[in-house]
Parts: C-alpha cells; sequence; structure tokens
C-alpha cells in the first residue's frame, strides 16, 4: 500500500495528484518507473549494448586486419615456398595440349566464386583463383573491385566457394592501380601452375578464361602483350573479373579485370588481364626479381624475397 507520509516526508497527510504533478520530472517518472521511463530507459540499455558491441568488433583481429594498409612494411607479401623438385638431369615432355574439357577439370579445384558486398552494401560477385596453399592456408588472388569495401572498418564478410565448400576469406593486402586483391583462408587447395616465360605468350596465341558462377572455360586470342597487361578478346563480365587467364595447358598467364585498360580502349572485345609477374610488385614475394620462375612447383610459386615497395 502506497505511504503518503513516507513519500512526502509528511505526516498525516494522502498524497494527491497534484502533489505528485509537483514532484520533480525523474521522482516522478523513474522511480516507481511509468511508461516513459520504461521506454527511455530500454533505449538508453540498447544504445549501450550497441556500442558496446561495436567497440569490441573494432577491437578485433578481423577487424584490424581488413583496415590494414597494403603498403605497410610490417604485413609483408606472402613468401609461397616451393615445392619438391627432382633433382640432377631429366627428360621431360612439354604438357600437353588440354581440351576445353581438360581446361575446366584442371582448373576447377583452384578457381573460387567470390562474394562480398560493395560500398553501398549491395552484393557483389566475382571469381578468384589460388596462388598458393601451404602451412594450413590458401592465398586466392581475385579483382580488387570485387572486395574493394573490406579495405575499411568495419568491412563486411568475404566468402569464397567452390564445389559445395564454402569458407570465409580474410583481405590479406591489394594493389590498387593492377586491381589485385590477395585473400587468405583457413582451406587448404590445390594451386594453378603459372606458365613459363620461355617462350613468352604472344599475338595470336589461344587462351581461356575459367570463372563464373557455373561457367565453364570460354576461349580466346591474345591480341597484344605488354608487361603491363595481356589484351584478349574473352567476353568478360563481372562474374569473371578475377577469373584466370589459361594457356592451351592450362597455365595461368594473368588474372582477368575489367577495372584495368591502360589505353582507355572501347568496344566489347577488348578485355585486358593483369599479367601474373605483375602480381610480384607487391602482393607476392616471387623470388629474385620480379619475374615469374621457369618452374613452378605445384604448391604456387618459387619465393625467396619479399619485394614490397
Amino acid at each position: 500500500m502506497f505511504d503518503g507520509s513516507r513519500w512526502f516526508q509528511q505526516s498525516g497527510r494522502t498524497p494527491t495528484l497534484s502533489d505528485l504533478d509537483h514532484q520533480p520530472f525523474f521522482r516522478r517518472h523513474f522511480w516507481p518507473p511509468s511508461a516513459l521511463g520504461v521506454i527511455v530507459i530500454s533505449l538508453v540499455i540498447s544504445m549501450f549494448v550497441g556500442f558496446t558491441g561495436a567497440l569490441i568488433y573494432t577491437s578485433s583481429d578481423n577487424a584490424k586486419i581488413a583496415a590494414v594498409d597494403p603498403a605497410d612494411q610490417t604485413r609483408a607479401a606472402p613468401t609461397i615456398p616451393p615445392g619438391s623438385e627432382p633433382q640432377g638431369p631429366t627428360t621431360t615432355k612439354p604438357p600437353e595440349i588440354l581440351t576445353p574439357d581438360g581446361i575446366a577439370k584442371k582448373a576447377g579445384p583452384s578457381v573460387w566464386t567470390v562474394s562480398s558486398l560493395d560500398e553501398a552494401g549491395r552484393p557483389v560477385e566475382g571469381s578468384g583463383f589460388i596462388a598458393g596453399s601451404f602451412g594450413g592456408q590458401t592465398y586466392l588472388l581475385t579483382s580488387l573491385s570485387i572486395v574493394r569495401a573490406a579495405t575499411r572498418i568495419p568491412g563486411p564478410d568475404i566468402v569464397v566457394r567452390n564445389s559445395g565448400s564454402e569458407v570465409k576469406a580474410t583481405l590479406w593486402t591489394w594493389q590498387e592501380d593492377r586491381d589485385l586483391a590477395l585473400l587468405v583462408t583457413g582451406r587448404t587447395a590445390p594451386s594453378l601452375t603459372w606458365a613459363d616465360e620461355n617462350p613468352p605468350p604472344k599475338t595470336g596465341d589461344k587462351v581461356y578464361v575459367v570463372g563464373g558462377v557455373g561457367a565453364g572455360p570460354v576461349a580466346g586470342v591474345i591480341s597484344s602483350v605488354s608487361p603491363a597487361s595481356i589484351q584478349h578478346n574473352v567476353f568478360i563480365d563481372p562474374g569473371r573479373q578475377g577469373a584466370p587467364l589459361l594457356n592451351e595447358r592450362g597455365q595461368v598467364l594473368g588474372m582477368a579485370s575489367l577495372a584495368l585498360n591502360p589505353g582507355a580502349l572501347p568496344g566489347d572485345s577488348n578485355f585486358f588481364a593483369v599479367p601474373m609477374s605483375a602480381t610480384c610488385e607487391r602482393v607476392l614475394s616471387c623470388g629474385s626479381g620480379n619475374s615469374v620462375p621457369t618452374t613452378v612447383a605445384p604448391t604456387g610459386i618459387n619465393a625467396t624475397t619479399t619485394t614490397r615497395p
């Protein structure tokens, strides 16, 4: 029962509505709480919980990794160790020319679908391929255009998929002018073999792009080659950006890009790939110099030094 004398400290007097109206605002609404008080208290608690959750996330390793400066000297390009190579003189045959089905079979396990969100929160999806896998981690090359929003805190999740397998990936580093991004996951998978530079790719060589959701290899030819780009006529849509450009032996020549267009050439038949040698400038460590090694181990590239600026 309400004790008026205790509430108002007035003996022998029962409180009235008029008395309550003259009480301080906080006493009228928050002790005991009124309907308005309950609503305000709930909002304050919700805001506190949300702020605490955001603070915890931005302090986590995932958030810190997503915001790393790609030029940070402490975040070196991964050094992928060479595989075991036979020693002494050997007699080897050049890799065989593959059919489209052979290309698909060889590249399939190493080409993954990459999904994320753009800066506006809209879904974006493309392709990526494995450059190396060792020590329980796998490194995938993909187009920066697909995962650009993950370069900021808090960034969206990056998910990679292949043959029913789905795993989250972390943006390790990137190179803006090359449209290159390097992702790392905890799932091991086979990597693609890099093409030998002897002989180098040339105009007229047949090439394939393997990428896109549920898409098979698409054939075309090289239009021109330079240290900065490989021009070809394979149609690249958003789903194929980040996919590997392969020669007829199933060896990777470069990464297909929609953002790369050195001469700003118009038309639907001018598409470009970033040469694999260009990935050695920053995102990968490829041994002495920035050239692709002539022998590529099944686990990735022969890497011995870091070549970050």
